[in-house]
């Protein structure tokens, strides 16, 4: 058993309690008993609860008999634990052990919570781990309290006061390490971490998202600015050096916007990048995207940050080109067929109406630099003969080869064909020679025929003949007919007539180059220097 007042353990065979001197009451030790005797020992000295009082009248003796005076008797215990403060100051037991359980589950609660709120995958690991420590100190302080209650009214009183002070320990430990975790700086801290570990590893890609996290802490720190350029660079070289140029460029447009200190390092590449894209352009022929290509250069041109003048000409030129070529090729499938079937008038018409008349389709190619220049492409016979159509432009007027090439060289058996002027016009010619050529120039024997009329004369005059040809000059005997008259017949040395007569068949003074055999019909040539020729050679 145990005395009602110091709630020392007494033995069963005592009267009074040795310690303070209390007489002993015969109390039964189970453990509800004492409980309950815990519990009313307060109410009787507060007057207010009466209920208690009545139901057990010998849980009230105790306090009544208290013998005060014999309380020295007993200095030790008396100066140690004062009896008559530790009741009034005490809540009832149950009531304690109730707050203290609901305490320590709303603590464990709390940490659940505040364990969930945590994004980082290592800072939740570690709030569980904490809120399973707060969990278990709480249990363990709850067992505490219990056991205290077991305990005599003395050491149950400890015991409870301890378990209090643990639990209120733990909950401001982990309050207190949660509302670290949560500040800012903190956040920042780990996020800097992270970034450093990922950019060691060279995952650039992975530091991103962490960079664009820490700026929500530190939107202008210095060294995160640096570490998102360096990292986007990083992205975008790769890109580049795949052959993603588009994604390059409009890549590097956006980081620029943002850090314009990164375009000293890119530019240079969004440079090559656009003339990357122009070369992709032209050999794709493709008039829409060479179109397209230029506009964009033009703008970055006319906005200083590129000097694009070269290639935005370039890009002119070879959009011109494939214009011309188009017009070219729409052209020659319409001659092609008639210069096999030796149609000269219709050639002849078709080159008037299409290339010369300025409305035609084929009008462009008039400007007198466009053979020059733009190099038109080589039309190959549909029929698959092995000739080849070319546009030429010399002597300020436009050609038509059509024949054998080698490579792109004028080699073998071709016609040479040319049409000056509208026939409306008050001089024009239709030259026609076929012959053999080599090295891309007139080189054998060639039957001619050329259609003139000058504005001097009011008659067209047609002269048919052969010729010895090298590199385009007569060099060798020709021989002419003059709108179907007699033939006359003469020499030429690179070019240069050889004078038969200084005077005509009439006795007038003249150098006669070319004369019939019958000496009826003869050519003078008032300047014998003058070299002679393929039209188009001189």
């Amino acid at each position: 058993m145990f005395c009602t007042n110091c709630g020392r353990k007494l033995p069963d065979d005592i009267n009074f309690c040795p310690f303070c001197g209390t007489k002993v009451m015969a109390i039964p030790t189970e453990e509800p008993v004492a409980e309950e005797a815990v519990i009313e020992e307060p109410a009787a000295k507060e007057p207010t609860v009466e209920e208690p009082i009545v139901e057990e009248p010998v849980i009230e003796e105790p306090p009544v008999e208290e013998p005060v005076i014999e309380e020295p008797a007993v200095e030790e215990v008396i100066a140690e634990e004062p009896v008559v403060e530790e009741p009034a100051a005490e809540p009832p037991i149950a009531e304690e052990a109730a707050a203290v359980e609901a305490s320590a589950v709303e603590a464990a609660t709390e940490v659940t919570e505040e364990a969930a709120a945590v994004e980082e995958a290592a800072a939740v690991e570690a709030a569980e781990e904490t809120a399973e420590e707060a969990a278990e100190a709480a249990a363990a302080a709850v067992a505490g309290v219990e056991k205290a209650a077991e305990q005599p009214p003395k050491k149950r009183n400890k015991g409870l006061i301890a378990a209090i002070i643990a639990v209120l320990v733990i909950a401001a430990g982990v309050g207190g390490y949660f509302i670290y975790q949560g500040l800012p700086s903190t956040k920042l801290a780990k996020l800097r971490t992270q970034i450093s570990a990922a950019i060691e590893s060279q995952d650039v890609e992975g530091a991103i998202p962490l960079i664009e996290q820490a700026y929500e802490y530190a939107p202008d720190d210095p060294d995160l600015r640096r570490q998102y350029a360096e990292c986007s660079e990083a992205i975008l070289m790769k890109s580049f050096a795949d052959g993603k140029l588009e994604e390059f460029i409009k890549g590097t447009d956006d980081l620029i916007k943002d850090y314009p200190e990164a375009a000293e390092v890119l530019d240079p590449l969004v440079e090559a990048s656009y003339k990357q894209l122009a070369n992709d352009a032209v050999d794709s022929g493709s008039i829409p995207a060479m179109q397209a290509i230029k506009d964009r250069l033009a703008d970055l041109h006319n906005a200083g940050r590129f000097n694009f003048a070269k290639e935005i000409n370039w890009l002119e030129d070879n959009i011109q080109h494939v214009d011309l070529s188009n017009i070219f090729k729409t052209l020659a499938a319409k001659m092609i067929p008639l210069i096999k079937s030796n149609d000269r008038a219709s050639v002849f018409e078709t080159i008037r109406n299409e290339l010369i008349s300025g409305s035609g389709s084929a009008h462009k190619l008039c400007a007198s630099s466009t053979q020059a220049e733009y190099h038109l492409p080589l039309i190959s016979d549909p029929d698959a003969s092995g000739k080849r159509l070319g546009i030429y432009y010399s002597g300020g007027h436009y050609f038509f080869y059509f024949g054998e090439y080698s490579g792109d060289d004028r080699q073998g058996n071709g016609v040479w064909i040319c049409a000056d002027n509208m026939r409306t016009s008050t001089s024009y010619r239709e030259y026609w020679a076929e012959g053999i050529w080599s090295g891309d120039k007139p080189n054998g024997t060639f039957t001619l025929s050329n259609l003139s009329k000058y504005a001097t004369s009011d008659k067209e005059q047609l002269i048919e003949g052969t010729a010895e040809v090298t590199d385009g000059f007569y060099n060798g005997k020709v021989t002419y007919t003059y709108d179907g008259s007699v033939p006359v017949t003469g020499t030429y040395v690179n070019g240069i007539a050889q004078v038969i007569m200084t005077t005509d068949p009439n006795g007038k003074e003249a150098n006669v180059v070319m004369i019939s055999e019958d000496g009826s019909a003869w050519v003078s040539q008032s300047n014998i220097n003058e070299k002679r020729g393929i039209y188009g050679y001189y």
